[in-house]
Order: structure tokens, then sequence, then C-alpha cells
């Protein structure tokens, strides 16, 4: 993607050596550094969209499809679609909540780049589609009395 011109921005705890030789591969690419929740926040809502491209192999991909990483979260919360890649759970999330899109990382990359920044994500979109804890808390008190009481 950054040889398509693409700027990718990345925010990690991980190790900050391995981050900045990940920096150093392209000028495209740019460790922002490691941030508490609410200024990543504040952060991402200067980009586009957030891209969920993971390293996929035959070991982690049963454990990939069975997951939903918090970054889906962080990046709907703060209005910005997301483009996933060979997870085929993601790809099903954000057709059903139009919530971003698949990219073929093989396509043209701007052009698809071009049309999920067409994607528009609300304020409330965790909210308006009962993706919050507190929209299943009434389920979820239910399942914890039932098992408690087991």
């Amino acid at each position: 993607m950054a040889d398509n011109g693409v700027h990718i921005h990345f925010y990690s705890g991980c190790d900050v050596n391995y981050c900045r030789k990940l920096d150093a591969i392209s000028p495209n690419v740019h460790y922002e550094g490691d941030f508490d929740p609410v200024t990543l926040s504040n952060e991402l809502t200067k980009y586009d969209f957030g891209l969920m491209s993971l390293n996929v192999n035959k070991e982690n991909r049963s454990f990939l499809e069975a997951t939903s990483p918090n970054k889906f979260y962080e990046y709907l919360n703060t209005t910005l679609p997301v483009i996933v890649t060979d997870v085929e759970s993601h790809k099903v999330f954000v057709e059903k909540y139009n919530a971003g899109c698949y990219i073929d990382i093989h396509g043209d990359i701007r052009q698809q780049f071009e049309d999920a920044k067409k994607i528009k994500i609300s304020k409330t979109f965790l909210h308006e589609n009962k993706l919050t804890m507190d929209a299943h808390i009434d389920s979820l008190i239910a399942f914890y009395s039932k098992i408690a009481f087991e």
C-alpha cells in the first residue's frame, strides 16, 4: 500500500525498536507512538478510515475468524469506516453494518480507498447498531444469573 502512495499511520505499544524499523521501510509509513485510549481516539479522527489488515496464516485463521478486535470499535467510535482484508468474519461485519469495506490488495488500491472514504459512520454508530455492552445488559444479567446458580 505504501508503495502505491498511500500514507499509513500506525500506533502501537509493542516494541518501539520494531515499530521504528517498520517506520523506516517507506516514507509513507509513519509510526505515531503509543497513546492512552482517549488521546488515541482524538488522534484517529484525523484520518479517512481505519485499516484492519492482519497477518492471517493457517495457525491463526480460526482464532481471527472468531474474534472481534478492539480496533473495530476504536475506529467506528471515532467515525472511521473500517477497511478489512483476509478475515471472512470481518468482511461479513463491514457488509452487514455498512461499516466499511473489503479491499482487494491486488486491485486498484487507490480507487478502493477513495471509495472507502465515501462511507459515512455516524457518531452514534455503535449505539444505533446495538454494538455496546449497555444494549445487551438484560441478556448479560440473565446469562450470568443463570450460570451463577447452576
